[in-house]
Order: structure tokens, then sequence, then C-alpha cells
């Protein structure tokens, strides 16, 4: 496993489509072995809703990004190979 994809939850992020994000996180990278998508709880950028956080399994590096839609996380996915 090298990459961790965690969608918030949160309230805010939920009134933003959240799971929406995570059940189309999991859908474009099911055949990841790389990548882990899971649910994670408030992240504290509600301003910026909806939220995601990329996690490096190996380093450690955390990526978060903000106002996310259908659009950016396929640009963000793609951008994980």
């Amino acid at each position: 496993m090298t990459k961790i994809i965690r969608v918030c939850c949160g309230a805010s992020c939920s009134n933003h489509s959240a799971e929406d994000l995570f059940a189309e996180s999991e859908k474009r990278t099911s055949e990841r072995k790389d990548i882990r998508v899971e649910k994670r709880r408030c992240m504290n950028f509600c301003n910026y809703a909806p939220t995601m956080e990329v996690i490096d399994d190996i380093t450690q590096e955390r990526n978060v990004h903000y106002e996310m839609n259908q659009i950016r996380l396929k640009q963000m996915i793609d951008m994980l190979d």
C-alpha cells in the first residue's frame, strides 16, 4: 500500500456531497492495489468543503485537497500514477 485517500465526511463536507466523492473515489481506484480509500471524521477545513487528504503510506507526506468535485477528483487520482 502506498497511498491512502481520506474523504472527510463531517457535517459540512457531507452537505457538499462528500458521500458521492467517497463512492466515486472507490469506483475510480477499485482496480488499483496501491490506493486505499477511507472515510474520515471532520478534518476541520469546513470552509473549504468537501475536503480530501492523500497520504503517502511510506513517507507519511500529506496533501489536503479543498473544494473537491468530480473533475478535480479525476485529476487528483490521475496524478497518483
